[in-house]
């Protein structure tokens, strides 16, 4: 397991790191004036405020995000309980600022059995409200439906299987497109997890990248990260 471990995070760490340190964000957010939303105003919305070494090859990341509020409270001590649980779980993540909004994107990766499984999850925040936005509330920003976000993805999916038959991974005789769904553990009806990025919106879901066809080699790093919509 760490071997397959160890090779899929040095040649694809983005798919799930998505860079740990958002550099922009980071130097965006030291630029801007002391703010009465932050809980400490020297410092970023999101910083690292642990780190650990799994098995002494890779890095895990606990994010703290730096706002006032219960919903920020509460997501902290979330995370601080799957960082401590640094025997079977990593972290990674990414943030960005967007105006009045705080988005944070994290894996979590379970590392208990022979293959690492891994978790996209996204959180979007008003920072002059200081609280979590419902799935509902981003939709209507950008002027979307659920419907049309489970549409986005699931061409992506049939995209993906598309380019697996034309470049020989997979035989379309032998693996249809529900075929390569089920590989992939794919959940059509799961929890949107949804995030902004320089202001666009994007719908995150991770699934099985590990399989008989090599999908370890396919997969890159944008795979489980799919555009959604222009802020309007």
């Amino acid at each position: 397991m760490m071997e397959n471990l160890q090779n899929f995070y040095q040649e694809h760490k983005a798919i799930c790191l998505l860079v740990p340190v958002c550099l922009f964000a980071f130097l965006f957010s030291l630029l801007v004036l002391p703010n009465s939303n932050q809980m400490d105003a020297k410092k970023p919305y999101v910083y690292t405020k642990e780190q650990s070494l799994y098995q002494n090859q890779i890095d895990s990341y606990l994010p703290y995000i730096n706002l006032k509020g219960n919903d920020a409270k509460e997501l902290n001590e979330e995370l601080q309980e799957l960082f401590e649980d640094n025997e079977n779980t990593l972290l990674t993540y990414s943030y960005d600022v967007s105006g009045d909004y705080l988005s944070l994107v994290y894996c979590i990766i379970d590392v208990s059995e022979e293959l690492p499984a891994y978790e996209m999850k996204a959180v979007v925040f008003s920072i002059p409200q200081k609280r979590k936005l419902k799935t509902n509330e981003i939709l209507q920003l950008y002027g979307t439906t659920e419907g049309k976000i489970r549409k986005e993805i699931e061409g992506n999916m049939q995209a993906y299987y598309n380019e697996m038959t034309s470049k020989g991974y997979i035989e379309a005789n032998e693996c249809s497109y529900t075929c390569f769904l089920n590989d992939r553990h794919f959940d059509e009806e799961k929890e949107l997890e949804l995030g902004i990025q320089e202001g666009n919106l994007y719908a995150y879901q991770s699934f099985v990248i590990d399989g008989m066809y090599g999908e370890a080699e396919f997969f890159t790093t944008d795979h489980f990260k799919f555009f959604i919509a222009n802020p309007r």
